[in-house]
């Protein structure tokens, strides 16, 4: 595609043009950014990295991210408890036996 500014004639390439207006948003699930085409506006779509569906929009709902940081929160904790106890439980394990 050529066009011409004044006596200038530039060629442009499609694949470096823009093909539609984009709204970067934060996927709900793993929090990285992602550019939503405006076209998809409460749509539901899915994130490319984590394949998590959610709902385009163009800010996070704050209260919705809240809770959602609360669960991963709560769900680290139950790990970290569940994996101190399993430490805790293979060292009595293996404790020396008693001599007799």
């Amino acid at each position: 595609m050529q066009r011409t500014v004044g006596s200038r004639s530039l060629r442009m390439e499609n694949s470096l043009m823009p093909t539609g207006t984009f709204f970067v948003r934060a996927c709900p699930t793993c929090g990285r950014n992602l550019e939503v085409r405006v076209e998809l506006m409460a749509r539901e779509v899915e994130c490319v990295h984590c394949g998590a569906s959610f709902i385009a929009s163009a800010e996070s709902s704050s209260i919705f991210d809240d809770q959602r940081i609360e669960q991963i929160l709560a769900r680290a904790q139950q790990y970290i408890e569940a994996t101190m106890h399993r430490r805790s439980s293979d060292s009595l394990d293996t404790a020396p036996s008693e001599r007799l």
